[in-house]
């Protein structure tokens, strides 16, 4: 441990820090079928899940899901999510 007391105390703290980040386990899960449903119901439930281009995703969203793509259908219905909640600007058309 003495050779560390010549390290500057902020390069102590990061690598402490590093080596317990590096002993967590990171676990990626697959969407399913129930992460379809949950985030299509919060696009049916938002105010603006009903105007494009928001509509148009979650209607893609919904096919790939209904056709077991579920991680392209996530992605889908989380993108129309979010275009749901962008503010629309006025005077500005959307491509």
């Amino acid at each position: 441990m003495r050779g560390m007391s010549m390290l500057p105390p902020g390069m102590l703290l990061l690598l402490l820090l590093a080596g317990s980040a590096a002993a967590q386990e990171v676990r990626v899960l697959s969407p399913t079928r129930m992460d379809c449903i949950s985030l299509a119901d919060r696009l049916a439930r938002h105010p603006r899940g009903r105007v494009e281009p928001a509509l148009s995703l979650g209607l893609e969203g919904q096919a790939l899901c209904q056709a077991e793509h579920f991680r392209a259908g996530a992605t889908r219905l989380r993108r129309a999510l979010r275009a749901a909640r962008e503010e629309p600007v006025p005077g500005l058309a959307r491509p």
